[in-house]
Protein backbone atom coordinates (compact mmCIF):
# COMPACT_ATOMS: atom_id res chain seq x y z
CA UNK A 1 0.00 0.00 0.00
CA UNK A 2 1.62 3.53 -1.27
CA UNK A 3 1.67 5.74 1.43
CA UNK A 4 -1.37 8.14 -0.60
CA UNK A 5 -3.76 5.07 -0.74
CA UNK A 6 -4.06 5.35 3.54
CA UNK A 7 -7.09 7.68 4.40
CA UNK A 8 -4.94 9.32 7.03
CA UNK A 9 -0.96 9.93 7.25
CA UNK A 10 1.00 10.69 10.42
CA UNK A 11 3.06 13.92 10.36
CA UNK A 12 6.05 12.50 9.68
CA UNK A 13 4.87 10.26 7.10
CA UNK A 14 2.96 13.51 5.72
CA UNK A 15 5.86 15.82 5.88
CA UNK A 16 8.13 13.28 4.04
CA UNK A 17 5.82 12.90 1.01
CA UNK A 18 6.00 17.31 0.83
CA UNK A 19 9.71 16.80 1.67
CA UNK A 20 9.36 19.40 4.65
CA UNK A 21 10.39 19.01 8.16
CA UNK A 22 7.68 17.86 10.79
CA UNK A 23 8.48 21.42 12.26
CA UNK A 24 7.93 23.07 9.23
CA UNK A 25 5.02 20.94 8.82
CA UNK A 26 3.54 22.17 12.10
CA UNK A 27 3.56 25.69 11.08
CA UNK A 28 1.81 25.15 7.86
CA UNK A 29 -1.09 23.84 9.99
CA UNK A 30 -0.86 26.43 12.67
CA UNK A 31 -1.12 28.91 9.49
CA UNK A 32 -4.13 27.35 8.51
CA UNK A 33 -2.42 26.85 5.09
CA UNK A 34 -2.40 22.87 5.38
CA UNK A 35 -5.88 21.50 6.44
CA UNK A 36 -5.22 18.37 9.30
CA UNK A 37 -7.76 16.06 11.49
CA UNK A 38 -6.73 15.80 15.15
CA UNK A 39 -8.06 12.31 16.65
CA UNK A 40 -7.46 12.43 20.61
CA UNK A 41 -4.05 14.42 21.06
CA UNK A 42 -2.49 12.75 17.59
CA UNK A 43 -2.60 14.97 14.33
CA UNK A 44 -3.36 13.17 11.15
CA UNK A 45 -3.61 14.60 7.62
CA UNK A 46 -5.34 13.53 4.63
CA UNK A 47 -4.24 12.93 0.79
CA UNK A 48 -6.49 14.99 -0.73
CA UNK A 49 -5.08 18.23 1.55
CA UNK A 50 -1.41 17.29 1.05
CA UNK A 51 -2.27 17.02 -2.62
CA UNK A 52 -3.85 20.40 -2.13
CA UNK A 53 -1.10 22.14 -0.32
CA UNK A 54 1.03 20.82 -2.95
CA UNK A 55 -0.78 22.21 -5.84
CA UNK A 56 -0.98 25.01 -4.90
CA UNK A 57 1.29 28.15 -5.67
CA UNK A 58 3.13 28.80 -3.01
CA UNK A 59 4.21 32.69 -1.88
CA UNK A 60 7.27 33.02 0.29
CA UNK A 61 6.34 34.98 3.47
CA UNK A 62 8.90 37.42 4.50
CA UNK A 63 11.29 35.84 6.61
CA UNK A 64 11.12 32.45 5.08
CA UNK A 65 13.81 30.14 4.00
CA UNK A 66 13.23 28.39 1.12
CA UNK A 67 12.69 24.99 1.35
CA UNK A 68 13.53 22.79 -1.66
Amino acid sequence: MTELSKLRLTRKEAATLLGISTRHLDYRVRTGALKAVRDGSRIFLTPTALRQYASRDQVMEKGEALTR
